[in-house]
């Protein structure tokens, strides 16, 4: 095995049995991404609803249930996301900066750190689509699916961004529950009918919702709102990679002794 897939190979290795010891965060994957798709298809009206899909550039009817349905399943899975990274980057930071003092290449980190991200982003994804699919036969199905992934990768990043600036661990949860509830609350259509209202255009699910709602009940789709969520996605990953680079750069003067750090063969022995 080369030193660079050697590298790779533990620190994801690392970054992922850190993710498997929260255990809140598999118990949220079971049970509250259920919740959110189950619970608003049965409670929610069943009453026709008029909506403008912006990503389909056309006016349809809907029902109550099934909108509420999308919805809440986009912001189970943000939330999910969001949540997972924040804790995980949250929890090991300074572990990771130790691994950075020592001579460790950042890159590999920051390379371990996307790999959960996907995976997760990935997991929570197929998971929401096929319960949805379980009740309800969207009109595009696999586009729901790139709607929702789309989604739950801006939001694992925000959720990367808020671990490495917030100190304590209570207000940084309080800060990703609160921005994916409220963003969600706005992308409703069945209380936010208007779609382009006010600063709703400027949340971080907007296009990935609009993609969703649109996949649902419409066999075209703009891809105008995707690429709105890529931009969202790109900023995001870029903010919690320069905030992972800050964070983890190597405060000791070295230049006195003009030692060079060590790169130590395997990270666990730093734990």
């Amino acid at each position: 095995m080369s030193r660079r897939l050697r590298y790779y190979a533990t620190t994801t290795r690392l970054v992922l049995t850190e993710h498997l010891r929260h255990r809140f965060a598999l118990t949220l994957l079971v049970f509250v991404i259920p919740i959110c798709v189950v619970m608003p298809y049965f409670g929610y009206t069943h009453n026709a609803v008029v909506l403008r899909l912006v990503a389909a550039d056309e006016t349809i009817q809907a029902q109550g249930n099934e909108l509420g349905m999308l919805v809440t399943a986009f912001n189970g899975v943000t939330l999910l996301v969001g949540f997972t990274m924040f804790s995980t980057t949250h929890s090991s930071v300074r572990f990771d900066h130790r691994l950075a003092m020592a001579g460790y290449p950042r890159s590999w980190l920051m390379s371990a750190k996307l790999t959960l991200l996907v995976l997760v982003s990935v997991t929570a994804t197929a998971y929401a689509t096929l319960l949805v699919h379980l009740l309800w036969r969207p009109a595009q199905c696999w586009l729901l699916a790139v709607g929702m992934l789309a989604a739950a990768l801006a939001y694992g990043a925000i959720g990367a961004v808020i671990g490495l600036l917030i100190r304590g661990e209570l207000e940084g949860m309080f800060l990703i529950i609160a921005t994916s509830i409220v963003d969600q609350a706005l992308q409703n259509p069945v209380l936010n009918p208007v779609p382009d209202a006010g600063i709703r255009p400027y949340l971080p699910s907007y296009g990935a919702t609009q993609t969703g709602i649109a996949a649902g009940f419409s066999p075209t789709v703009s891809p105008a709102c995707l690429a709105v969520q890529s931009l969202w996605i790109v900023t995001a990953a870029t903010c919690a990679l320069l905030t992972f680079l800050l964070r983890t750069r190597d405060r000791r003067t070295t230049a006195r002794t003009g030692d060079k750090p060590r790169v130590p063969e395997s990270a666990e022995t730093l734990r």
